[in-house]
């Protein structure tokens, strides 16, 4: 199991913790206004759309798959987040 964490820390980098926690807040934000699938809509499309940025000036950006999967794991994160928010108030 430590090995497992080592390797997926080195995966992540501090580029990676960056994409997961803009695209977490990006998806949090906006469930509180709309469904939690509109929500990760959005993200996806701000993740995304970064990407495409990157790829139109690639004097200062690189485009990466390594920054969508961790924009995934971001929206992941935050949709479980609401999940058990969700699921705590609806128990209390």
């Amino acid at each position: 199991m430590k090995k497992w964490i080592e390797k997926f820390i080195k995966w992540v980098r501090t580029d990676g913790l960056l994409h997961i926690s803009c695209t977490a807040v990006i998806v949090l934000f906006f469930a509180g206004m709309f469904p939690w699938w509109v929500a990760a809509l959005i993200g996806l499309a701000a993740g995304l759309g970064k990407e495409v940025y990157d790829y139109f000036h690639p004097d200062k950006h690189s485009t990466d798959i390594h920054d969508v999967l961790c924009d995934l794991l971001g929206i992941v994160a935050a949709l479980a987040g609401v999940g058990i928010w969700s699921l705590y108030h609806l128990i209390f």
